[in-house]
């Protein structure tokens, strides 16, 4: 999250799918993605959002369930298969080039991160 802002955020799923905001006023819906800045832990920085008023929760509740499944399905499309665990696996724990998770990359493959 930016310095100097007031959101909150949740995540849910596992991997992470739908990122559920706050910000004081409006509810925020956001396809999370993790990204490595070269240390532990993950960073977690939210696209998509999608913004709405707390009484849009009453009146506009299918637009926000069609956003929700929006983001879920997008997200879901970056996933992958680990090749050797069989995992389905988030882009930000994928090791790209080799087709495996991190955790097999560094289990099985002899790679240190």
């Amino acid at each position: 999250m930016p310095e100097g802002t007031h959101e909150r955020w949740f995540v849910a799923g596992h991997p992470p799918q739908l990122a559920l905001g706050f910000d004081g006023v409006d509810v925020l819906l956001a396809r999370p993605i993790g990204c490595w800045d070269g240390v532990w832990p993950l960073r977690w920085h939210f696209d998509s959002q999608h913004r709405f008023r707390p009484e849009d929760l009453l009146i506009r509740s299918d637009e926000l369930v069609e956003a929700a499944d929006q983001i879920v399905r997008r997200r879901r499309r970056s996933f992958r298969w680990c090749r050797t665990c069989r995992e389905l696996v988030a882009p930000e724990s994928f090791v790209r080039d080799e087709g495996f998770c991190m955790g097999c990359a560094s289990a099985h493959h002899q790679v240190v991160f």
